[in-house]
């Protein structure tokens, strides 16, 4: 029996929408999109983006009953969201629009939509998705997705860097862009003497509350925009994300396995232990890293499985580890960042459109690496909440038990009160057998550390 599901987060588009048939993504086209459609193909656009990465393939597959054209996408391994991004990562998908938008232009068409959530990845490459978003150049026509980029891309992008990277949030809070006029409060004085910023932030905060107001009164005159102005335009605002910078500095997590109880020998026999674990792995495998850090371990299974989705809180690390896949397509890590004590929920209409972090993570395999007593003694977890989360998110997990005195743990004690009785090895494999059936403890050679092989 054929089973059909409407993609929840695709249903404002009159032209069509995605939808899933048996586990496959596809896309309709209804008439009112058909001329679109046929321009995108028959100008070589479509061709030319899929053929270097920039688009999603995809190819025609007959009709729906409703007479709507029917598209057959390739699948993406994994979707993400702009909150769960490193600074880096928005930055090169905002690049990746403006670029598409430019061969679009190029061909007589153009981007209707600039929606960050347009943007997914393959590996270390941002990929456009988006079918539905193109639509033929008119004439002196301005950018209608104009504004719709500056709150997606570039005013998230320069409310970062001119703050904090935990500032990537606030796209959670704004779902369709922050306003310009909040990001023009955000930015510090010296912001209006940057031309970009004054023009494509600033200005544009102003000229939007004056044009809402004209946009009252009759006889309202249209805005014209000539094609090499757009184009203008467009290569000033990519200039103006690529010059911004992230306001990370090195931080301690990036750092973090230099910084460790592990000597050489230990530190090698961790590596053993997770190589031996992952090469059991099927090579369809989908791997979750929780606490993935700068993705040491990440690499560890990418060589075994399809898919590994490494997490983590610190936005220095994630971004470590994305500039080291960066532009690769074929790298099979996807880095996310993301806290587990606020992990991403479901968002949007009936909390539904974009899929919550814990529902999007299931995997054949979890592992939680030097990670589980952060989630105890730094965030007083219970080991009933961390055997629930090992659970969720796999069938088989690989965890790492850190005991109390370990440097890392005396750290964390050093300013609480230690009211962790059940921080013991016999006790947290207690916890869970509850869930898994296998519980198999494998000591670090020259550490009081330990790895748990889990099994349900």
């Amino acid at each position: 029996m054929t089973e059909f599901r409407q993609d929840p987060g695709s249903f404002r588009d009159p032209n069509g929408h995605v939808f899933w048939l048996d586990g496959l993504p596809y896309r309709s086209v209804t008439a009112s999109g058909k001329d679109d459609m046929e321009q995108l193909q028959q100008s070589g656009l479509a061709d030319e983006l899929c053929a270097d990465g920039r688009l999603v393939p995809f190819s025609v597959d007959g009709a729906m009953p409703d007479g709507a054209t029917r598209l057959k996408l390739s699948p993406l391994p994994w979707i993400s969201y702009p909150y769960e991004w490193c600074f880096e990562q928005l930055q090169d998908a905002a690049t990746l629009t403006l670029d598409v938008m430019l061969a679009a232009l190029a061909k007589d068409m153009m981007l209707k939509d600039a929606s960050a959530f347009n943007v997914a990845w393959r590996g270390g490459r941002p990929i456009f998705l988006d079918h539905g978003s193109f639509t033929r150049y008119i004439n002196d026509r301005p950018w209608p997705a104009y504004r719709q980029f500056c709150e997606h891309f570039l005013a998230p992008l320069a409310v970062i860097s001119r703050n904090d990277a935990l500032l990537g949030m606030i796209s959670r809070c704004f779902l369709d862009g922050i306003p310009l006029d909040l990001a023009s409060q955000l930015l510090p004085w010296t912001s209006w003497l940057r031309p970009s910023m004054l023009m494509h932030i600033h200005l544009h905060a102003k000229m939007q509350r004056r044009f809402a107001d004209s946009a009252r009164k009759k006889g309202g005159k249209s805005v014209t925009m000539p094609k090499n102005s757009l184009l203008a335009m467009l290569e000033n605002l990519r200039g103006a994300v690529r010059s911004l910078r992230s306001p990370i500095p090195q931080s301690a997590w990036h750092d973090y396995y230099h910084d460790t109880n592990y000597n050489e020998k230990a530190f090698a026999d961790k590596h053993r232990l997770v190589a031996q674990a992952c090469a059991e792995l099927a090579p369809t495998a989908r791997v979750i890293d929780l606490g993935a850090n700068n993705g040491e371990f990440s690499r560890i299974a990418a060589q075994h499985a399809a898919l590994v989705i490494a997490a983590d809180m610190d936005h220095g690390a994630v971004a470590g580890l994305y500039r080291s896949i960066r532009g690769q397509a074929d790298s099979r890590i996807y880095p996310l960042v993301q806290n587990l004590d606020n992990p991403t929920p479901g968002l949007g209409l009936f909390n539904s459109e974009r899929r919550p972090f814990l529902e999007r993570c299931r995997g054949d395999l979890a592992m939680g690496l030097a990670l589980i007593h952060h989630l105890r003694i730094g965030s007083n977890w219970s080991l009933a909440h961390i055997t629930r989360l090992f659970a969720q998110c796999a069938d088989t997990a690989i965890v790492e038990f850190v005991p109390k005195d370990d440097g890392q743990v005396q750290r964390l004690l050093h300013s609480r009160p230690d009211i962790y009785p059940d921080w013991t090895l016999e006790q947290v494999c207690q916890a869970f057998a509850q869930s898994f059936s296998k519980c198999q403890v494998e000591n670090i050679a020259e550490s009081k550390r330990s790895i748990i092989f889990l099994k349900k």
